[in-house]
């Protein structure tokens, strides 16, 4: 029996990196994962990966910039897992390799969004079915 046998996992970013291996090790400790990204061929691998090995994933694609998709990840786990016990909110986007001076203002503000505001209305939705 695995350290989270019987729970519900969300993880943001699951579509790769350490978010898709952060999706294997819930995974491999029993969770149900749902996996929430923006990447949906990559996402739908990682659940492929899961359920190869075992365990049991579904995909919830989102764009975490937006709340509606923050809250309807949530809603995801509750309608296929009935609940969510725990999230590992792992996604994080970047600008790149480009020069500072040569970052956008629309790049830069959807670094924000994405990387701290996400993280914010993740939790805040996540939170609400956990309690």
């Amino acid at each position: 029996m695995g350290y989270f046998e019987g729970k519900v996992a969300l993880v943001t970013g699951g579509a790769s990196g350490l978010g898709r291996a952060t999706c294997q090790l819930f995974a491999r400790e029993g969770a149900k994962v749902v996996v929430a990204d923006i990447q949906k061929e990559m996402g739908e691998e990682t659940v492929r990966l899961v359920k190869a090995a075992g365990g049991d994933a579904t995909l919830a694609f989102i764009d975490l910039a937006k709340q509606e998709d923050c809250k309807r990840m949530v809603q995801v786990a509750v309608d296929t897992y009935g609940g969510l016990d725990c999230a590992a909110n792992v996604a994080v986007l970047d600008v790149g390799n480009m020069p500072f001076a040569e970052i956008t203002e629309e790049d830069w503000h959807r670094t924000l969004a994405v990387n701290f505001t996400r993280a914010f209305l993740s939790m805040k939705y996540e939170l609400q079915v956990m309690l």
